[in-house]
């Protein structure tokens, strides 16, 4: 469970232009910070295995850095636009633990304003 709150600036190039929409290229950065929760679970001695006995909630401070990539098409005939991008992560969460992944990608359908 995580609340983060994020920012991306990002560029617009155009590809190709056709009758139907347009392609464009995009990319850029940003940054996010936030709240983490993960749960620890702890078991008896391993000999006999023991079931978990406790289960400890901590929450985490959490600030990264993103990077963003993808491709556009924005259609002529309606204010819709469908896009692809990859946008790798790095972060910090605690005071130890630094995370990194590169294929946080997805597939969006979203509104345009004109």
């Amino acid at each position: 469970r995580s609340i983060l709150a994020g920012g991306l600036l990002v560029h617009h190039t155009s590809l190709a232009e056709g009758s139907t929409g347009q392609l464009f290229l995009y990319y850029g950065g940003g940054l996010h910070l936030g709240l983490t929760q993960e749960d620890f679970f702890f078991s008896g001695p391993p000999d006999p295995p023991n079931p978990i006995i406790s289960v400890e909630r901590r929450t985490y401070f959490v600030m990264g850095a993103d990077g963003i990539g993808g491709v556009e098409y924005r259609f002529l005939g309606a204010p819709v636009a469908i896009s692809w991008d990859i946008k790798p992560f790095v972060e910090q969460v605690g005071f130890r633990n630094i995370r990194f992944r590169f294929w946080d990608t997805s597939l969006t359908l979203r509104y345009t304003f004109r």
